[in-house]
């Protein structure tokens, strides 16, 4: 006795299932015709049915395709009507080609299979229907707009959703989202019969802060952001990569505190986009084909005025909506493709401009949902083109809908040695006098900063005052200098990977740090030149220090005393040569004058500079070092002036220990406290103004920062941390 197709299919899952250790997934169409088709891929059967009358031919027997990039789904040719399409939901593409190996095993029991009578298939709707029902007595003509009357009119448990959207002529998304409001509302209910799946729905959102305050876990977060109503918990469980049964038991503790609930997935999919005449199509030969969509006549119902507001098509679109004229003959007039005619008709029947007969609005809720998808867009855009060309009607503007390229974003993994290995070549090439204790400190520090701020921190570093007397620079002292044979340039670009890099020349080689270490060339791991960043807004100099007269309200006040230890010994230039003092039009305050001023000065610079790097992050607009008594020593800026907080530092600081909800800076602007902490403060101005983060240095000093609104302040909070640590480590002289 003959196999069955539904028998054939089961063995074929069965038998890749053996194979792969995934559930798979088929369907088998013959010549358009869906024989069997499981219920995962009822989201891609409308492409497999296309793809049969159109791409089919042109592969060869025993050939395959993958019609969708990033999706794990592959059709097979098994002879010159008969497709055989495979879906997994896990995995690789690659590994459904291990079917090809088994096609002759199906061959002949699907020959025979296919040349019987077949079960006319059925769609989602139709294996399991969604019938909401009313529980309370509503007015439905109080309080109620025009498209929920008629919705709720109809959920007497005797439509289904496909049902009410025809016979109302509202938008799917529309009825969705009434049936949702009003089940939330315990108004009605959602009946059902035959399959359908369960899915939860959030009740409860939580922003993202939510999980840095430990408020909410972040698998829980995740889980909570994809409970929208659209995905099941198979969908969820697949997405996250965690088993549906630890899915279950935490979405059971979520729907016990009220976090979500448990409701019936409505419908999404329609039927056929193409109804489609079955006769006279084999081997792919298209001798006929209906698409009825094209033939309705829309009516522009309101009045409207084309002097201003539309552009040049749309307004050649909504002159021919009378009632009498058809897309197509819309088409012929304008040659506007089709595809933007129904995205202009579409625009404005959603603002109930344009009325469509109850008789074509099934014809095109199909076409409808597919114009939300790029891909869909342009399978139909193609689609209705090949058609006008057949019928004859040759537009002058031709259709060119290119297929959307799907970039699969490359997670890039940084690897720390790599890290290290660039920054100590950029830094020896930069700064050749640095002691490599020196240069392996600074790298330490570099590597613990986030990737988007470590170039900009080490190009602002590398461009200070302090690192001039680590360069190769020639001074005059009363003999010509030597002139360099060979000079050091800095790589604007990164050898190849495949070539190996030429080194550069390097001054004598330095100890390794570890005996075990071995001194070897750093290999470049940046595919792109370095590029740094350049803050050409003016900024305070650290320089001012000195050049602060009496007469003048410094705007830098100098650090006190204790906070400074004693200057780190740095290694002899090539040829030294004291620096001759700063010129000042007048002389210093007298506290800032004494025997370690040099030394002072330059650890200072060092420090100031470090802070200025910050600057390198985009988000941070402003920078001040503040100490608990409310004393401002420094501060600087990418914004056109200075942020005026002086009369409110002191008030910061006493809030900022009381622990209150809410502080004020400069022009009594508000900002909410998210976090309060002895080791960190972070508020938010709700009306837009940004965000403030303070980071304490040590028990006399702290950093604050003003981030702008796009900024996320947790993470700002994570590098200045760093840096405060870093500038303590400096004042201790480590």
């Amino acid at each position: 006795m003959p196999k069955t197709v539904d028998i054939i299919a089961g063995e074929i899952m069965s038998e890749m299932e053996r194979l792969l250790l995934e559930r798979i997934y088929t369907a088998i169409i013959k010549a358009g015709q869906v024989l069997y088709a499981s219920t995962a891929l009822d989201k891609h059967i409308e492409l497999l049915k296309l793809f049969a009358i159109t791409e089919f031919k042109q592969l060869p027997i025993f050939g395959h395709a993958f019609p969708l990039p990033g999706t794990n789904l592959a059709i097979f040719k098994l002879t010159d009507d008969i497709l055989v399409g495979l879906y997994s939901k896990k995995g690789y593409q690659g590994q459904l080609l291990s079917f090809k190996t088994k096609m002759n095993q199906y061959l002949e029991d699907l020959k025979q299979a296919s040349e019987g009578p077949v079960e006319e298939y059925m769609d989602s709707e139709e294996r399991g229907q969604v019938l909401p029902k009313l529980i309370q007595t509503v007015s439905l003509t109080l309080g109620l707009s025009e498209d929920e009357s008629a919705v709720l009119k109809l959920c007497d448990g005797n439509h289904s959703v496909n049902e009410i959207i025809v016979k109302t002529r509202v938008p799917r998304k529309v009825v969705v989202d009434i049936l949702r409001r009003y089940e939330e509302k315990e108004w009605l209910k959602l009946d059902y019969k035959g399959e359908v799946d369960i899915i939860p729905i959030s009740i409860k959102k939580f922003p993202e802060t939510a999980v840095r305050l430990g408020m909410i876990s972040k698998k829980s977060y995740d889980i909570n952001e994809l409970c929208n109503g659209s995905n099941t918990i198979q969908d969820i469980a697949r997405k996250l990569i965690i088993s549906e049964r630890e899915l279950k038991k935490i979405l059971e503790k979520m729907e016990k505190n009220k976090i979500i609930k448990m409701s019936v997935k409505l419908p999404e999919q329609d039927g056929e986009v193409f109804p489609t005449s079955m006769e006279g199509m084999r081997g792919g030969e298209i001798e006929s084909i209906s698409n009825p969509e094209l033939y309705i006549k829309p009516i522009l119902t309101t009045s409207v005025s084309f002097t201003m507001g539309f552009d040049q098509e749309e307004k050649q679109i909504l002159e021919l909506l009378n009632g009498e004229h058809t897309i197509v003959d819309i088409f012929t007039v304008t040659q506007i493709p089709v595809i933007d005619i129904f995205k202009a008709i579409f625009k404005y029947e959603d603002k109930g401009w344009i009325r469509i007969p109850i008789d074509d609005f099934m014809k095109i809720v199909a076409v409808k949902e597919k114009l939300k998808s790029e891909f869909d867009s342009a399978v139909l855009a193609a689609q209705y083109n090949k058609y006008m060309e057949q019928q004859g009607y040759t537009a002058y503007i031709q259709m060119q809908t290119p297929e959307p390229v799907i970039q699969e974003t490359s997670l890039v993994i940084e690897d720390e040695q790599q890290v290290r290995d660039t920054l100590l070549y950029r830094i020896e090439q930069e700064l050749p006098l640095m002691p490599i204790d020196a240069r392996n400190k600074l790298v330490d520090k570099l590597t613990k900063l986030s990737a988007h701020s470590r170039d900009a921190m080490l190009d602002k570093l590398l461009t200070s005052e302090s690192s001039m007397k680590f360069r190769r620079i020639e001074r005059e002292v009363g003999v010509t200098p030597v002139q360099p044979t060979e000079t050091l340039q800095i790589p604007t670009t990164v050898p190849p990977i495949e070539q190996a890099p030429i080194p550069p020349p390097m001054s004598p080689p330095m100890p390794p740090r570890y005996p075990s270490d071995q001194m070897e060339l750093p290999k470049p791991t940046q595919t792109t030149p370095i590029v740094p960043v350049i803050d050409e807004t003016p900024l305070i100099q650290p320089s001012k220090l000195l050049n602060t007269t009496v007469e003048t309200d410094p705007l830098v006040t100098p650090l006190p005393d204790d906070l400074l230890s004693p200057r780190i010994p740095t290694p002899p230039s090539v040829i030294e040569e004291p620096t001759p003092s700063p010129q000042v039009d007048a002389k210093p305050p007298s506290h800032l004058l004494s025997e370690t001023i040099p030394a002072q000065e330059e650890r200072i610079n060092e420090v100031l500079n470090f802070i200025d790097s910050l600057l390198g992050i985009p988000e941070i607009l402003y920078i001040a070092l503040i100490d608990y008594g409310g004393a401002i020593f420094y501060q600087t800026t990418k914004e056109t002036n200075l942020w005026d907080i002086s009369n409110n530092t002191t008030k910061l600081v006493q809030n900022w220990s009381a622990q209150a909800p809410s502080v004020f800076l400069g022009d009594n602007i508000k900002y909410a406290v998210i976090k309060t902490e002895p080791e960190m403060l972070i508020a938010t101005n709700v009306k837009g103004f940004g965000h403030i983060v303070a980071i304490p240095i040590n028990e006399k000093l702290f950093i604050l920062t003003k981030v702008s609104k796009e900024g996320d302040a947790l993470l700002i909070a994570d590098d200045v941390s760093i840096v405060a640590k870093q500038i303590n480590q400096m004042f201790q002289g480590h």
